[in-house]
Protein backbone atom coordinates (compact mmCIF):
# COMPACT_ATOMS: atom_id res chain seq x y z
CA UNK A 1 0.00 0.00 0.00
CA UNK A 2 1.29 3.44 -0.91
CA UNK A 3 1.15 6.36 1.43
CA UNK A 4 -0.27 9.38 -0.39
CA UNK A 5 -1.87 10.02 -3.76
CA UNK A 6 -2.79 13.57 -4.80
CA UNK A 7 -5.79 14.02 -7.08
CA UNK A 8 -6.20 17.00 -9.40
CA UNK A 9 -9.68 16.83 -10.91
CA UNK A 10 -11.88 19.67 -12.18
CA UNK A 11 -15.06 17.92 -11.00
CA UNK A 12 -15.24 17.81 -7.18
CA UNK A 13 -17.73 14.93 -7.19
CA UNK A 14 -15.45 12.80 -9.39
CA UNK A 15 -12.45 13.72 -7.25
CA UNK A 16 -14.22 12.37 -4.17
CA UNK A 17 -15.24 9.23 -6.03
CA UNK A 18 -11.64 8.62 -7.16
CA UNK A 19 -10.29 9.34 -3.67
CA UNK A 20 -12.71 6.87 -2.08
CA UNK A 21 -11.77 4.18 -4.59
CA UNK A 22 -8.05 4.70 -4.02
CA UNK A 23 -8.33 4.31 -0.22
CA UNK A 24 -7.72 0.58 -0.66
CA UNK A 25 -4.45 1.26 -2.48
CA UNK A 26 -3.22 4.40 -0.66
CA UNK A 27 -3.34 5.34 3.01
CA UNK A 28 -4.27 8.95 2.30
CA UNK A 29 -5.79 10.33 -0.90
CA UNK A 30 -5.58 14.14 -1.06
CA UNK A 31 -7.72 16.26 -3.37
CA UNK A 32 -6.28 19.46 -4.84
CA UNK A 33 -8.54 22.04 -6.50
CA UNK A 34 -5.89 23.56 -8.79
CA UNK A 35 -2.28 23.12 -9.92
CA UNK A 36 -0.82 25.41 -7.23
CA UNK A 37 -2.56 23.47 -4.46
CA UNK A 38 -1.62 20.22 -6.18
CA UNK A 39 2.10 21.07 -6.10
CA UNK A 40 1.82 22.18 -2.47
CA UNK A 41 0.04 18.96 -1.50
CA UNK A 42 2.65 16.80 -3.26
CA UNK A 43 5.52 18.61 -1.55
CA UNK A 44 3.86 18.72 1.89
CA UNK A 45 2.76 15.08 1.88
CA UNK A 46 5.76 13.74 -0.05
CA UNK A 47 3.36 11.95 -2.35
CA UNK A 48 4.79 9.70 -5.01
CA UNK A 49 1.54 9.15 -6.93
CA UNK A 50 -1.05 11.34 -8.60
CA UNK A 51 -4.25 11.26 -10.60
CA UNK A 52 -4.32 14.22 -12.96
CA UNK A 53 -7.29 15.36 -15.01
CA UNK A 54 -6.25 16.55 -18.47
CA UNK A 55 -9.14 18.99 -18.34
CA UNK A 56 -7.18 20.79 -15.61
CA UNK A 57 -3.65 20.70 -17.07
CA UNK A 58 -1.98 19.77 -20.35
CA UNK A 59 0.25 16.84 -21.18
CA UNK A 60 3.32 19.11 -21.01
CA UNK A 61 2.50 19.78 -17.36
CA UNK A 62 2.12 16.05 -16.74
CA UNK A 63 5.60 15.48 -18.19
CA UNK A 64 7.05 18.28 -16.05
CA UNK A 65 5.40 16.95 -12.86
CA UNK A 66 6.55 13.41 -13.61
CA UNK A 67 10.16 14.45 -14.15
CA UNK A 68 10.55 17.16 -11.49
CA UNK A 69 8.54 15.53 -8.69
CA UNK A 70 9.22 11.89 -9.62
CA UNK A 71 5.51 11.04 -9.52
CA UNK A 72 3.71 7.93 -10.69
CA UNK A 73 0.83 9.50 -12.62
CA UNK A 74 -2.46 8.25 -14.00
CA UNK A 75 -4.13 10.78 -16.28
CA UNK A 76 -7.87 11.09 -16.75
CA UNK A 77 -9.98 12.82 -19.37
CA UNK A 78 -13.63 13.13 -20.29
CA UNK A 79 -13.08 11.44 -23.69
CA UNK A 80 -9.53 10.10 -24.02
CA UNK A 81 -8.45 8.66 -27.34
CA UNK A 82 -5.45 6.62 -28.49
CA UNK A 83 -3.47 9.71 -29.47
CA UNK A 84 -4.00 11.27 -26.04
CA UNK A 85 -3.09 7.96 -24.37
CA UNK A 86 0.15 7.79 -26.37
CA UNK A 87 1.05 11.37 -25.43
CA UNK A 88 0.44 10.61 -21.76
CA UNK A 89 2.60 7.47 -21.87
CA UNK A 90 5.39 9.45 -23.57
CA UNK A 91 5.05 12.08 -20.82
CA UNK A 92 5.68 9.41 -18.19
CA UNK A 93 2.13 8.56 -17.12
CA UNK A 94 1.14 5.00 -16.30
CA UNK A 95 -2.16 5.28 -18.17
CA UNK A 96 -4.84 7.65 -19.45
CA UNK A 97 -8.37 6.64 -18.43
CA UNK A 98 -11.87 7.99 -18.71
CA UNK A 99 -12.34 10.41 -15.81
CA UNK A 100 -15.22 8.40 -14.34
CA UNK A 101 -13.55 4.98 -14.76
CA UNK A 102 -12.21 4.63 -11.25
CA UNK A 103 -11.64 0.91 -11.74
CA UNK A 104 -9.10 1.59 -14.51
CA UNK A 105 -7.41 4.30 -12.44
CA UNK A 106 -6.99 1.87 -9.53
CA UNK A 107 -5.89 -0.92 -11.90
CA UNK A 108 -3.15 1.29 -13.40
CA UNK A 109 -1.57 1.78 -9.99
CA UNK A 110 -2.02 -1.91 -9.08
CA UNK A 111 -0.43 -3.12 -12.30
CA UNK A 112 2.48 -0.75 -11.86
CA UNK A 113 3.00 -2.02 -8.32
CA UNK A 114 2.85 -5.63 -9.44
CA UNK A 115 5.37 -4.98 -12.23
CA UNK A 116 7.76 -3.32 -9.79
CA UNK A 117 7.52 -6.28 -7.41
CA UNK A 118 8.27 -8.82 -10.16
Amino acid sequence: MGDVVVILQHDAKLAIQIANSLRERFRRPVIAENLVLFREAVMRSRADAAVIDLGSVGVETVQNLHSTLNLRIVCTHRIPDEHMWALCIQAGALDCCYEDDVFSVCRAFSEQGAAAAA
